[in-house]
């Protein structure tokens, strides 16, 4: 029952969310568990955090009296469709706005908040542009034939294609990436992209760890939410934190 992250950061459990979620992850690979004190709030956690109490009730957890196990997660993606100041993007008549775009905003990592703030503003922007454009507009066409060749039911399951894309992505290229894991796991992606092939969504998902993958492999040093190392060192300690 230790508090550890003021050994890890001058802000403690306030450090930016990259720098804790990488704490925590340090501790769980040392197989140790993590948890959340939010005790001292007592009972002012049913007002101000309803739908916590509520979730934690349903795993059998009071955070009124009980710490909350807590491990990393995916919060926000900083990156997506790559689209100027007036969010288009490359491909004529697709603009994206918000989480799904990459406008530049955010830098090498997000500010707190600012994820709002940029799809109101660029939303409001593009909604202006949108309204005084002319209503009629040839749009390119797609032959139906490059849909029909890749709708066809894949050969194994998207439940296990999904499956191992989450494992793969997960240990090589979550919170901390490691240069050879991010190699073999290429190699896995494309292994399991000449196996599911056709099929139109999982194609979709494999390309777009492909992606991640070969993005992370080739940016060689730590920037921002983007942490890499070598390789994954050996770790020690099973003492719980």
């Amino acid at each position: 029952g230790q508090r550890f992250l003021s050994t890890v950061h001058p802000q403690a459990e306030l450090a930016p969310r990259d720098v804790v979620a990488r704490a925590v992850w340090e501790q769980t690979e040392r197989g140790r568990r993590v948890y959340l004190d939010a005790t001292p709030l007592g009972e002012s956690l049913r007002t101000r955090f309803p739908t916590l109490v509520k979730t934690c009730q349903m795993r059998n957890i009071d955070p009124r009296r009980d710490p909350i196990p807590v491990v990393p997660a995916a919060h926000y993606h900083m990156g997506g469709i790559k689209v100027d100041l007036h969010s288009m993007s490359s491909v004529p008549g697709l603009y994206a706005v918000g989480e799904v775009a990459c406008s530049g905003v955010h830098g090498v990592n997000r500010l707190a908040s600012n994820s709002l703030l940029e799809g109101v503003a660029f939303g409001r922007a593009l909604g202006d542009r949108l309204a005084r454009m002319p209503r009629q507009q040839q749009l390119p066409t797609v032959s139906l034939g490059v849909w029909n060749d890749v709708a066809q039911p894949a050969p194994i399951s998207e439940a296990m294609v999904f499956a191992r894309l989450r494992q793969l992505l997960w240990s090589a290229a979550g919170v901390v990436r490691y240069q050879d894991s991010l190699e073999a796991a290429e190699q896995q992606l494309q292994l399991l992209q000449r196996r599911c092939l056709p099929g139109a969504h999982v194609l979709e998902q494999i390309s777009v760890g492909l992606q991640l993958v070969a993005a992370a492999r080739a940016r060689t040093d730590s920037l921002g939410a983007h942490y890499i190392l070598p390789r994954r060192p050996a770790l020690s300690g099973q003492a719980a934190a």
